[in-house]
């Protein structure tokens, strides 16, 4: 809806809202180039919003879509990487630069063979080099139950039910006593998802091992105790899983406010309630 012609759009792991879409469809933006990159494996904003966003283009430009380009990274968290940069640098030098011979070759040196960034691309291809960087999932459980249960394992005494579920009763925790961070990777689904179930299903010194073995992986990666109040003022701030998705839920808060028109939406879905169809996060917390 820009009165004047723009010279181009690029658009990062991101999702077409109610009022985009309807823009789109009012006044299709003819000769206007758009760049689309998204990660395949983008658990905050899923890759069919980029395929949606194509489609929407597709529908609304007809044959002038051709200056729509989607450029999928297999493997790419909701993140970047340098090949991703460096197509955006081509491109913006591409659709700015106002030469009748065309724009010169983009030369950078760190993106040059044997520059510093030179090998960084597979950073897009399979994902696990950029999984390997990622703070990990924690969550928290009772430090004094913990320690229990350690003593029980080294001890070899039988590690009790009891001993284990007090480790995730959160709820009448008093605001000093101390917490203590685990991995929820290393913790396993089972654990993860319903304690009584895994206690049934793998017994409690299994359940009591993976715990132990979860704070152990956490306090190697610098995950510091947090008191019971603390953990509480996170968690009412938004930050279930105490990295960046307390910040995301925010902007998305901030453009439901933005659009008085009902905010925007899912990626397809008119009726939806303002997130992207994986921007909700299906990690679960124990509490």
């Amino acid at each position: 809806t820009h009165p004047q012609r723009l010279a181009g759009c690029v658009a990062l792991s991101g999702w077409l809202t109610r009022r985009a879409r309807a823009a789109l469809a009012k006044r299709p933006p003819s000769g206007t180039p758009f760049l689309l990159c998204h990660g395949t494996k983008d658990d905050m904003v899923g890759y069919d919003c980029a395929e949606a966003a194509l489609k929407a283009f597709h529908q609304s430009m007809g044959d002038n879509c051709a200056s729509v380009q989607l450029e999928q990274f297999k493997g790419m968290a909701h993140s970047s990487c340098a090949k991703e940069l460096r197509l955006v640098a081509a491109f913006l030098q591409k659709h700015l630069m106002s030469s009748e011979s065309g724009a010169p070759e983009l030369k950078i040196p760190a993106w040059e063979p044997g520059g510093t960034a030179a090998d960084s691309d597979c950073d897009c291809s399979d994902g696990e080099e950029e999984e390997s960087g990622e703070t990990p999932d924690l969550i928290f459980v009772r430090k004094r139950a913990l320690d229990q249960v350690r003593e029980q394992l080294t001890s070899a005494s039988e590690v009790s039910k009891a001993s284990v579920q007090e480790l995730v009763q959160l709820d009448e925790v008093a605001d000093d006593e101390v917490l203590v961070p685990v991995d929820a990777a290393v913790l396993g689904e089972d654990a993860l998802e319903d304690v009584d179930v895994a206690l049934e299903k793998l017994g409690a010194q299994a359940v009591a091992e993976a715990f132990v073995k979860a704070a152990q992986e956490a306090a190697s990666t610098g995950a510091v105790e947090l008191t019971a109040a603390r953990w509480r003022q996170l968690v009412d701030a938004g930050f279930s899983d105490f990295g960046e998705e307390g910040e995301e839920e925010e902007e998305c808060e901030g453009d439901e406010e933005e659009e008085a028109d009902g905010g925007s939406d899912a990626c397809e879905n008119p009726e939806g309630d303002g997130e992207p169809t994986e921007a909700k996060s299906k990690r679960p917390r124990l509490s």
